[in-house]
């Protein structure tokens, strides 16, 4: 992907934001009308969340948001696999500890339908808008430090807390606004590689990792 969303800096920059804040506030207007009309995870219900997620970015950054650059995929990719395989174990054994695991929902046709519904219908298309494009346009002409290899910035943790509040709107729960700690790791990754290929597939693995959870948030 190139630099070419929404910048937040120079004269443009109150323009820009507003954009991208009216961009988030109907996404997760969406999400909230999604969860009070009952369509949740109905055909329905996924295709205006990922029509929206998808559509959004493109309409205000242009078609270079399709860019992918096979290195930095590739990367990204084993950086989500690596993170998934260090991080997700330990919180599972504290499920455990807990009394709080569970592997009686599973079934190999249950994984069939969850794994490619968790990466393609959501972990994509929310990594995309909230990772490669709100973080991206937050950070950009931005100061930035370097955290554990990666160039990290307020943006990150912005589109963290937007991820968050629209997690609040789509649930309707107090406990979804918890999604702003696993969102920062996403973030940390797309910053590490520039790619939303990382974050896409750790924060797939955290989705599946918690049907082994049932009612644990809630």
């Amino acid at each position: 992907m190139t630099d070419r969303s929404p910048g937040t800096g120079g004269p443009d920059a109150p323009r820009a934001r507003r954009g991208l804040l009216a961009a988030f506030l109907v996404v997760a207007g969406a999400a909230c009308g999604v969860r009070l009309l009952g369509l949740g995870r109905t055909s329905t219900g996924v295709a205006i969340l990922v029509t929206l997620q998808l559509a959004l970015p493109f309409l205000l950054a242009g078609a270079a948001m399709l860019r992918v650059e096979p290195r930095r995929l590739g990367r990204g990719l084993g950086d989500g696999l690596l993170a998934a395989a260090v991080l997700i174990p330990p919180f599972l054994f504290a499920v455990l500890l807990l009394g709080r695991l569970s592997l009686g929902g599973l079934s190999l046709p249950m994984l069939a339908r969850e794994v490619p519904f968790q990466i393609f219908a959501v972990a994509v298309p929310e990594e995309f808008f909230f990772r490669g494009f709100l973080q991206r346009a937050f950070e950009r002409g931005r100061r930035k430090v370097r955290i554990l290899g990666a160039e990290c910035g307020l943006g990150l943790v912005a589109a963290s807390v937007l991820f968050a509040l629209a997690h609040l709107a789509m649930q309707l729960d107090p406990a979804a606004l918890l999604v702003f700690f696993p969102s920062l790791a996403f973030g940390w990754l797309y910053a590490r590689r520039g790619s939303i290929a990382g974050g896409a597939i750790f924060h797939a693995a955290c989705n599946l990792s918690l049907l082994l959870c049932p009612g644990l948030f809630g």
